[in-house]
């Protein structure tokens, strides 16, 4: 079984300036290179865990 986590964030109102997939891309980074601090997050909204 493999358990997931899916974490939804209000992005800073300057992430406007830039485009989804820049932002996307830059926190996918972050995460994978194992940073604690998520880029672009204003406030953490919900976090899921699933078990699939």
């Amino acid at each position: 079984m493999v358990r997931k986590a899916i974490i939804e964030i209000t992005l800073v109102e300057e992430s406007a300036k830039r485009s989804n997939k820049e932002i996307a891309n830059e926190i996918f980074d972050a995460l994978s290179d194992g940073t604690t601090v998520i880029p672009w997050c204003g406030k953490v909204e919900k976090v899921f865990v699933t078990e699939t």
